[in-house]
């Protein structure tokens, strides 16, 4: 299932699914996470927690573009529960 297709509490679970990949280590790096669309922002979060949990020095994100808020909220009530 797309994340897309996501209602707003499960898009907030995320980080359940992401998992680091041993062997490249980000130990005092200063990381950019680039993400192409900011919706609810629980990717870049969950992502960010992930590479700081394992040494990230600094984690700054760059988004493409974002859904406002109002239009995110609206979607997930015309989704099924």
């Amino acid at each position: 299932m797309k994340q897309a297709d996501l209602h707003w509490r499960d898009r907030q679970k995320i980080g359940e699914h992401l998992h680091y990949v041993d062997g490249i280590s980000v130990q005092g790096k200063k990381i950019l996470f680039v993400d192409d669309l900011l919706t609810t922002g629980a990717t870049a979060k969950a992502c960010c927690s992930l590479l700081k949990a394992h040494g990230a020095k600094r984690v700054k994100i760059l988004v493409m573009g974002y859904t406002p808020k109002k239009r995110a909220q609206e979607e997930d009530r015309e989704k099924p529960v």
